[in-house]
């Protein structure tokens, strides 16, 4: 048992389930509105996050590069003495969504991949997300990842709510990993 005010293992573990929750809440990425017989969502050129003039942090090239520094991250981690992976989320994976115009309040389905083969049965409830830090707005995942088939890919589909919306955000991605 641990002596008083050093944390245990289960308090660590709560810590890290915490943390994860936060970022799921945190999410969003390419997505389409949610509604029976919806579609895609076009790109609205007048639609602008963040500052007048500013390019949106989703179409950066250091946006596009998340994916690799996710990667060893979660590589690094598993490599980490005393460590335990989460099952299913373990493996060097991590995909962008297809871009979403996120308009206003509402739910949006998210598309992530395509998806590696080898990671197909990567899918589970426990994954993360990471957003650009410039969206005006609350994503809250409305559903686990699921993997469905478009054009012939394999995609994590993950459904997210927009609330407190502030600005509009065309072609937004996020990542799942």
């Amino acid at each position: 048992m641990p002596s008083r005010g050093e944390p245990s293992a289960e308090s660590g573990r709560s810590c890290f389930l915490a943390v994860l929750a936060v970022l799921v809440i945190v999410g969003l990425a390419s997505c389409r509105s949610a509604s029976p017989g919806d579609t895609r969502a076009e790109v609205s050129s007048s639609l602008t996050p963040g500052a007048p003039g500013s390019t949106p942090i989703a179409a950066s090239s250091s946006w596009a590069a998340e994916g690799s520094r996710l990667k060893q991250f979660k590589s690094d981690r598993n490599s980490q003495a005393g460590t335990s992976s989460l099952p299913g989320n373990s493996g060097p994976w991590a995909y962008e969504s297809k871009p979403v115009d996120i308009t206003g309040p509402g739910n949006y389905v998210f598309d992530f991949g395509p998806i590696d083969p080898q990671y197909e049965s990567a899918v589970t409830s426990v994954a993360s997300f990471d957003w650009p830090s410039d969206m005006q707005f609350r994503l809250s995942p409305l559903s686990a990842p699921e993997i469905k088939q478009i054009n012939g890919g394999s995609y994590f589909e993950v459904t997210f709510g927009v609330t407190q919306f502030i600005s509009a955000y065309p072609s937004m991605t996020g990542w799942i990993y």
